[in-house]
């Protein structure tokens, strides 16, 4: 027959304790079989220790020790009322653990009516997106994204209401007309939903988790395939040529383009240009994170020749940090380099010439941005430097492994080399060969 434990006054139970070696001790104190206080050492010197209720008891076959909450905030005698109730439920066939968790389950979707996703999400952005995004524009295509394309499907349901038929619904009209935009807003209201999980405003699966949106639509990645179009490019053959027209342009905008194609940079990353991010002593471009495509890492450029003489001729304006000043002050705008590649387009039809076409994409008009293919192109001829320079140099994000081993401040010599030769390219004028432009031999196997 067990051996029953005494029955403890409240003045014992306080002076109940962990064990003088530090480890946890278990204290039967009587009244209802199974009952005990647990009484846990502190974790640090600065810490006080933890005192708290079990019954340890067996609920069919299989023997739980169930909490009943902390001391003194639950007192003996409320303590061995909990007990006794727990017991008789137990005897009455009734799992007290079971019971308790379904109550707690139902508070949950009753709070996760409460709280709208619109308010769930709202609250995400404020205190888990802000503070690590450092780029105030990508905090606005945050909002922008949920407001404009989820908001007015579920933003007035509550988190625990939401299911997966509802995500692929307001999807769907985007899918395929706007498949990136797509994939961002569900992973945008998967994150919401995650942290309504954790919060604890929702206790089912999360309904717009991939592997159960993924069967339902197209898929993304094909889709994203199938769509891919390059930005028009003009041909390296007629880059010459192209250069030669631009020079002899002084405008600001002109000037920008024309270290845009030195430099291989994308457009908004030129028109953003800061004296702060050039090193002119060791001739270096250092494009932050922040403003780098998908905030993905720092990117330096290596400053050729032409590159230089742009800058060091650049006059500084007074209180601005930007390289190239609009007349008027701030940012040049994106859409002038546009509009001087449509004038020299234009003009160059007007005075007998073929004009600056992408033939591959029938004869579209090139773009600023069309310029790094025209690089990529080029550097894939030059046979003595290997594919992971320029693509380095052009700052693509690259999955394959060992591409991604190479050291890349260990390649900014070669890269270097490249960007000079690029700059010579750009400079020189092609060989003639029966009539037609051809790449330079020599230059090709410098």
């Amino acid at each position: 027959m067990p051996k029953k434990a005494p029955e403890l006054s409240a003045a014992a139970v306080r002076r109940l304790s962990w064990g003088e070696d530090g480890k946890p001790r278990y204290h039967a104190v009587g009244g209802v079989s199974g009952l005990l206080l647990q009484c846990r050492p502190p974790l640090s010197e600065t810490a006080s220790g933890s005192r708290s209720w079990i019954l340890r008891t067996v609920v069919g076959a299989k023997r739980r020790d169930i909490g009943l909450g902390g001391y003194p905030d639950v007192s003996l005698a409320d303590a061995r009322e909990s007990a006794r109730e727990m017991k008789a439920k137990i005897k009455a066939g009734i799992d007290p653990v079971a019971e308790r968790k379904k109550a707690k389950q139902a508070l949950i979707r009753v709070q996760g009516k409460a709280l709208t996703f619109e308010a769930a999400a709202r609250t995400f952005i404020e205190e888990i997106k802000a503070p690590v995004l450092s780029n105030p524009k990508h905090l606005a295509q945050w909002s922008r994204t949920l407001e404009d394309y989820v908001f007015p499907y579920i933003g007035k349901m509550g988190v625990g209401d939401i299911e997966t038929a509802h995500i692929v619904a307001l999807l769907q009209p985007i899918w395929q007309s706007k498949t990136e935009t797509a994939t961002r807003v569900r992973g945008r209201i998967a994150n919401v939903l995650d942290w309504a999980i954790s919060a604890g405003y929702r206790d089912a699966a999360n309904p717009a988790a991939l592997p159960l949106i993924k069967p339902l639509l197209a898929d993304a990645t094909k889709l994203k395939k199938a769509k891919q179009t390059h930005m028009p490019a003009l041909g390296f053959e007629d880059a010459y040529r192209f250069m030669q027209d631009l020079r002899g342009r002084d405008t600001i905008t002109a000037i920008a383009l024309d270290f845009l194609i030195l430099t291989a940079a994308r457009p908004d990353q030129t028109t953003g240009a800061l004296w702060s991010e050039i090193d002119l002593k060791n001739r270096l471009w250092c494009i932050p994170e922040n403003r780098m495509k998908k905030s993905w890492r720092t990117h330096t450029v290596a400053l050729n020749d032409d590159a230089m003489r742009i800058l060091e001729n650049m006059p500084r304006m007074a209180g601005s940090d930007l390289v190239f000043n609009a007349v008027k002050g701030g940012k040049i705008s994106g859409n002038g380099m546009i509009n001087v590649i449509t004038r020299m387009h234009k003009q160059d039809i007007a005075n007998g010439g073929p004009g600056y076409v992408d033939k591959k994409q029938g004869n579209a008009r090139v773009t600023a941005h069309g310029f790094r293919t025209t690089f990529g192109e080029w550097a894939r001829r030059q046979r003595d430097f290997a594919d992971e320079i320029s693509e380095l140099a052009l700052s693509h994000v690259n999955s394959d492994e060992t591409r991604a081993a190479y050291k890349r401040d260990a390649m900014m010599d070669e890269r270097a080399r490249l960007m000079r030769r690029w700059g010579e390219f750009l400079r020189k004028p092609p060989v003639e060969t029966k009539g037609q432009n051809v790449v330079d031999i020599e230059r090709v196997k410098a």
